[in-house]
């Protein structure tokens, strides 16, 4: 929390009066306050974002996306776990 200022200067140190500026697009639905990534490029984007304004994935559509692969990971992961405990107990 606080008030910065961006201070552009050349490679060798010296101040300029180049006015640095954000150009990146910004959803007008979104928050300008809290964040959420992009599962489809794992970038920060401003919660609400409608689409990536880095990779143009749309956002609800990646967590979903990334939510299920997550799932089915772990469904997998238990079911390896089960046949290899199977194995390794006696009959």
């Amino acid at each position: 929390h606080g008030v910065f200022e961006i201070v552009t200067e050349t490679i060798d140190g010296r101040a300029t009066t180049v006015v640095a500026v954000d150009g990146t697009p910004r959803d007008a639905n979104a928050s300008t306050v809290k964040l959420a990534v992009c599962y489809a490029c794992f970038r920060h984007v401003f919660e609400g974002t409608g689409t990536c304004p880095f990779c143009a994935a749309d956002v609800t559509e990646a967590h979903a996306r990334y939510t299920e692969a997550v799932r089915e990971a772990r469904a997998a992961a238990e079911a390896l776990i089960a046949q290899l405990t199977a194995v390794g107990s006696p009959a």
